[in-house]
């Protein structure tokens, strides 16, 4: 990945990183009156989020990235307003729920396949 100044990147260029699965991390953090919140990340299944909303949003800033010694990509900064932060519990999707789910899913992609025949 070809290393810029942080203005001139977009979400396109934004390389996953070769990071061990046990060390990827992801750290959100605010003060209760900022407008901003400041995300780390190291995680690729989340960077893959905040490309996403990069490319979404003007709002969602990348401020830093952390290399390699070998110039690899190690970790990104984000800033991103606090309204966009959500903690949310998941779903409870009962057993009946998940089996209806799954034949509608399974219903729609054959519906997608004929439409592509």
């Amino acid at each position: 990945m070809e290393n810029k100044p942080i203005s001139e990147y977009t979400a396109d260029d934004l390389g996953i990183m070769d990071v061990a699965g046990d060390e990827q991390e992801t750290t959100i953090s605010w003060y209760r009156r900022d407008a901003v919140a400041s995300v780390y990340t190291s995680d690729n299944t989340m960077l893959t989020k905040m490309k996403k909303l990069m490319a979404k949003s003007p709002d969602c800033k990348l401020k830093n990235i952390t290399w390699s010694k070998d110039g690899e990509p190690t970790g990104y900064f984000f800033e991103v307003p606090v309204r966009f932060v959500k903690v949310l519990k998941p779903k409870e999707v009962s057993e009946e729920q998940r089996a209806a789910l799954s034949e509608r899913l399974k219903a729609m992609r054959e519906t997608a396949q004929d439409n592509d025949d």
